[in-house]
C-alpha cells in the first residue's frame, strides 16, 4: 500500500476538545466538510473512526488516527479500549448512542420520574400496610375463636354473637354525615389516586413503545439513504449490505395495528425496488402472448423449438412438430405423429435446414414438404448427447460422460454427413456439469451453476462471468448468434432470463416474470426487442 505523506503546520494554542486526525485516505472526498466535523467533534475518538468507516466499502482499506485534546486535570476516566475490525457496525453506534441519552436522561430532574418513584414507593407501602393487618386479623380472630368457640356452642353465646353483629350495624348507620362525607371524600380520593396512576402508567408505556419504534423507522430511514447513496458512487456491494440490514430491521417492525402495517408493508414494497435495483431485475408482470399450444391438444407440452424466418416451429412431447399461427396465436401440427417417437430435447435450424435431437442419441431432420422427420445416419460416440446445434453446414453435438464433456463436430459428406471429430483440443473447465452451447464462431458452454466456458479455434479462452444476485444454480439453456453483443442463460427454476456481455462477461439484466412456468427453450430476436421462451 502507498501512503502519500503530506505536512500541515499549525500555529496557535491547543485548546481543549480540538481534535487532528490523519488518514490515508481523503476524507473530505467522500464526506461532506460539515458532517465530517460533526462526527469528529461529538464523538470520542474510538466513536468517530467507527462512524467514519462506515461511509467506505469492507473492501477499502482506511488507516486512520484520531486525536482529541483533554485535560487531564478535569477528567477522572479515560478511553482505553481496542476495538476489532469486526465490532465496526452501524448497530453497534446506534446501541452506545442510545445508551448515552439514556445517561443524560437519568440526570435531568422530572415530575415524571418524581412521580414514578413516589408511586413505586407508596405501592410497596400500602402493600405492606395491608397485609400487616390482614395478618393481624387472621392472628386476632384465631385467638377469639379458640377462646370462644365453646361458648358459641351454647344459646348464650350465640345471643351475645347476635348482639354484637346488631351494635355493629347500628354502629355503622349511627355515623354522623360529617364523618360519612369525610370517608367519602377519603375513598373518591383513594379511587381517583389509583385511576390516575393506572392512566398515567399506560400512557407512559405507550409513549415509550412509540418512541423505540419512532427510533427503528429512523434507522431503517437512515439506513436505506445511505444505501441509496452508496447505489451513486457505484458501491453496489456496500449498498446490498446496507439494504440487507434495513431489511431485518423492517422485519423486526411491530404490526399491531393497521397504520404500523401498512407502514411495514411500504417499507418492503420500497426496499424490493431498491433490491430489484441493484440485482438489475426486470420484472414482466405480463408477456404477450403468442401462442397456446395447450389450446390445440391437452397434456402436450413444447420442448424446443426455432425460428426460421418468420416462422416459429415448436417441437412437443408427443413427438409432432408445430408451427405458429400469428393471426389466431394457436398452434398447429404440420408432421405426422410416428410410433415410438423420443423426445425431442433440442432444436436448431441452418439455411432452413431443420435438425432435432431426441433423449436417445437420434438426430432427425425436419422435412417440411413432407412434413416428416427423417432420421440422420450419424456415427455414435460416447456419452449422452445433450445438446445439438448446426452452424455453417455442419452439426455440432455436446456429449457427456461422468467424468467431463466435449463437443463433436460433424462435417458434411455428401447427402449425409462425415465421422465425428472432436472440436475442443485444450481447456481447463471441466464439462460434466454443462448443460448447453452456443455457437456464433466462438462457442460457450454452460454449465449447471451458470458459469460459461469459451472456446476459440478449439482451446478455451478464459471469460470471467459477472456476479448476479441471486446467484444462478441450475441453468439449463443459453443463447446468442453472430449479430448479438449478449449471451443469454435461461434458469427455469427462479422464472428469469439472465444477459451477459459476450465480450467480457459483465452481468447487465435479468428478466423474470410468474408468466415463466417450465421453460425449456429460449429464442431471441433483438430487432424487434423481444424473446421468446
Amino acid at each position: 500500500m502507498h501512503l502519500t505523506k503530506r505536512s500541515v503546520v499549525l500555529d496557535g494554542d491547543l485548546h481543549e476538545g480540538d481534535v487532528f486526525t490523519i488518514s490515508n485516505i481523503d476524507l473530505q472526498r467522500s464526506i461532506a466538510s460539515d458532517e465530517l466535523n460533526s462526527v469528529l467533534t461529538t464523538l470520542p475518538p474510538s466513536g468517530s473512526t467507527e462512524k467514519i468507516r462506515q461511509y467506505f466499502s469492507l473492501r477499502t482499506a482506511v488507516l486512520m488516527i484520531v486525536i482529541k485534546a483533554q485535560d487531564v486535570s478535569t477528567s477522572n476516566t479515560f478511553e482505553q479500549r481496542a476495538t476489532q475490525k469486526t465490532d465496526v457496525s452501524i448497530q453497534r453506534f446506534k446501541n452506545q448512542e442510545d445508551e448515552t441519552q439514556e445517561l443524560l436522561a437519568d440526570q435531568t430532574p422530572k415530575l415524571k420520574t418524581l412521580l414514578t418513584t413516589l408511586k413505586v414507593h407508596s405501592k410497596k407501602f400500602i402493600e405492606h400496610q395491608i397485609w400487616r393487618l390482614i395478618w393481624r386479623w387472621i392472628r386476632r380472630s384465631a385467638r377469639k375463636s379458640l377462646k370462644s368457640g365453646r361458648h358459641l356452642v351454647t344459646k348464650e353465646g350465640r345471643l351475645e354473637l347476635h348482639g354484637n353483629f346488631k351494635r355493629l350495624v347500628r354502629s355503622v348507620t349511627h355515623i354522623d354525615r360529617s364523618r360519612k362525607y369525610l370517608l367519602g371524600g377519603i375513598a373518591a380520593v383513594v379511587l381517583v389516586l389509583i385511576v390516575s396512576v393506572s392512566l398515567f402508567s399506560t400512557s407512559r408505556a405507550r409513549s415509550q413503545e412509540e418512541d423505540a419504534y419512532q427510533q427503528q423507522i429512523n434507522a431503517i430511514t437512515e439506513l436505506m439513504e445511505r444505501a441509496a447513496g452508496a447505489v451513486i458512487y457505484k458501491d453496489e456491494n456496500q449498498a446490498r449490505g446496507l439494504y440487507i440490514s434495513a431489511a431485518n430491521l423492517i422485519d423486526q417492525l411491530p404490526t399491531n395495528t393497521e397504520e404500523r402495517t401498512q407502514k411495514t408493508a411500504d417499507l418492503k414494497t420500497e426496499m424490493q425496488k431498491a433490491m430489484d435495483d441493484i440485482r438489475h431485475l426486470v420484472n414482466v408482470p405480463n408477456p404477450a402472448l403468442l401462442g397456446d399450444l395447450s389450446s390445440v391438444t391437452d397434456g402436450v407440452f413444447g420442448q424446443s423449438f426455432v425460428k426460421v424466418n418468420p416462422d416459429l416451429y415448436v417441437f412437443a412431447t408427443d413427438g409432432r412438430v408445430y408451427q405458429l399461427d400469428r393471426t389466431q396465436k394457436v398452434f398447429k401440427p404440420v408432421s405426422v405423429q410416428e410410433t415410438n417417437t423420443k423426445i425431442s430435447i433440442a432444436a436448431s435450424v441452418d439455411k432452413e435446414k431443420i435438425f432435432s435431437l431426441n433423449d436417445n442419441n437420434v438426430v432427425s431432420q425436419f422435412i417440411k414438404d413432407e412434413s416428416v422427420q427423417k432420421p440422420i445416419d450419424l456415427q455414435q460416440i460416447e456419452g449422452k448427447w445433450i445438446d445439438l446445434l448446426a452452424y455453417a453446414n455442419r452439426l455440432y453435438v455436446l456429449a457427456q460422460t461422468e467424468a467431463d464433456g466435449q463437443v463433436y463436430r460433424y462435417g458434411r459428406s455428401g447427402d449425409g454427413f462425415g465421422a465425428p471429430a472432436k472440436w475442443i483440443t485444450s481447456k481447463t473447465s471441466a464439462l460434466k456439469d454443462a448443460r448447453s452451447f452456443t455457437i456464433d464462431g466462438t462457442i460457450f458452454v454452460l454449465m449447471k451453476n451458470g458459469k460459461i466456458a469459451r472456446f476459440v479455434s478449439g482451446s478455451e479462452v478464459g471469460l470471467e462471468i459477472g456476479v448476479v444476485d441471486p446467484p444462478i444454480t441450475n441453468a439449463t439453456d443459453i443463447w446468442t448468434d453472430t449479430d448479438s453483443a449478449y449471451l443469454y442463460v435461461l434458469e427455469p427454476d427462479t422464472k428469469r432470463l439472465i444477459v451477459f456481455n459476450k465480450e467480457n462477461g459483465e452481468f447487465v439484466v435479468q428478466y423474470r416474470s410468474e408468466a415463466f412456468q417450465n421453460l425449456t427453450d429460449v429464442i431471441v430476436d433483438e430487432l424487434p426487442k423481444f424473446f421468446i421462451v
